[in-house]
This record gives C-alpha cells, sequence and structure tokens, in this order.
C-alpha cells in the first residue's frame, strides 16, 4: 500500500497482524519486516558504493 508515495505495507501489515492474532496474518508481518530489512540493506550498500565512486 502505498500513500503519498511511501510504501507502508509494513506498517499495515504489523497491524493486521495485531488486531487478528491469526497465524497468518503474523507470518505476513514477519515477510513484511524480512523484506524492509533486505531493503533496507540493498540500500545502504548502494549508498556505501555511490560515496565510495564518488571519491
Amino acid at each position: 500500500m502505498k500513500v503519498l508515495g511511501e510504501d507502508h505495507s509494513v506498517t499495515v501489515a504489523l497491524a493486521r497482524a495485531a488486531c487478528t492474532m491469526d497465524k497468518a496474518d503474523l507470518w505476513h508481518a514477519r515477510l513484511a519486516l524480512e523484506r524492509l530489512r533486505r531493503d533496507q540493506r540493498e540500500a545502504i550498500a548502494a549508498a556505501v558504493e555511490n560515496a565510495a565512486v564518488e571519491k
């Protein structure tokens, strides 16, 4: 789900899991967090690589 250009899928997944405590919702929330962490690692690696190229 995008709101004002920002991806809020992790927030939505966590909220749904917290409200329902359904195993499927909890599983989707965990996957969303793992994807977020992977995306953050990739973004950090790209920033470091760009900084190294600029030097």
